[in-house]
């Protein structure tokens, strides 16, 4: 009777942290709210610049790493003010997401190494769509831990745009649609997300 009532106790302890995962808010809404809205501010600032002649090997290529270095004091920032999540769907979550973060960060770092090295800047076309498709990748995990069916819609939208940005890659048009791809699959759902654990800490 003992070891049934402990495999019961075990039992009913993983449908609870189950169900907290389910109903706990998810925490960092904040930063991809933040960063999907200055990466895409950066991305349309740029698309602007070029579709008025300008080249980007101007002051315009100065754009991303300014950019990069305003996220980083934000995102410091913002970390000082993010509660510990509390249930594991929200550590899990947490934990992807600052994996595709500095994916990201090597990720475009190896490119640039690349297209130095190589004398070849079409290489560089490959950020966005890779940037995309590891947005997705995050927000399918941030789903499935979470049991929350409309990021399931913002995972196949990031998939789909990675796809669309590697079509017009090194086309201007592509640095428009990837500050909307930006706008509305990072930083709108980010918003939502930072939304609701409001409400739930209220």
């Amino acid at each position: 009777m003992t070891d049934q009532n402990a495999i019961r106790d075990d039992i009913a302890f993983m449908r609870a942290l189950a169900e907290e995962g389910r109903q706990g808010p998810l925490l960092g809404g904040a930063i991809m709210m933040t960063g999907g809205g200055l990466f895409g501010a950066a991305s349309l600032f740029i698309w602007i610049g070029l579709s008025r002649g300008l080249s980007i090997d101007s002051w315009i290529q100065f754009v991303w790493p300014v950019s990069g270095v305003l996220f980083f004091a934000a995102l410091f920032a913002l970390l000082r003010r993010t509660p510990l999540p509390k249930s594991g769907a929200a550590r899990g979550v947490g934990v992807a997401w600052s994996a595709a973060g500095w994916t990201m960060f090597i990720l475009i770092g190896s490119l640039i190494i690349m297209a130095v090295r190589l004398g070849d800047s079409r290489i560089m076309g490959a950020i966005c769509p890779a940037i995309l498709a590891l947005y997705g990748c995050s927000w399918f995990i941030a789903a499935s831990a979470s049991r929350r069916r409309w990021l399931y819609g913002v995972t196949v939208g990031a998939y789909l745009m990675a796809l669309v940005t590697a079509w017009f890659a090194m086309q201007t048009v592509d640095y428009l649609i990837y500050a909307v791809s930006l706008f509305a699959l990072v930083a709108a759902p980010g918003f939502l997300l930072m939304r609701q654990a409001r409400t739930a800490a209220a």
